[in-house]
């Protein structure tokens, strides 16, 4: 997978080709004359393109809800990625 690092020197690499699991990056300049720099600090990406898996605990599937008093309710479950945040979103549709 092709991606873009933004190194925090102010240089940015475009297209790096990631391999799944660990990958080590550094860098080191060249110039005209064959002479060529020492290794700069070495990164360490992790590229994990596997999507977490998410449970919902309750409510439980196909629970209903009416009126104002039930406007607003607690969602609660579990991811298996301690890296992994879960955000709310909003229904698109009703019914």
């Amino acid at each position: 997978m092709k991606k873009s690092l933004q190194i925090p020197t102010g240089l940015s690499v475009k297209n790096l080709d990631l391999k799944k699991g660990i990958n080590t990056l550094y860098l080191t300049a060249k110039d005209t004359s064959g002479n060529e720099s020492q290794k700069t600090i070495v990164y360490t990406i992790t590229f994990d393109n596997k999507s977490p898996d998410l449970t919902v605990e309750s409510p439980s599937d196909g629970t209903s809800f009416f009126g104002t008093r039930q406007r607003q309710i607690d969602i609660k479950g579990k991811v298996d990625d301690s890296d992994s945040t879960v955000t709310g979103k909003r229904p698109l549709c009703c019914g």
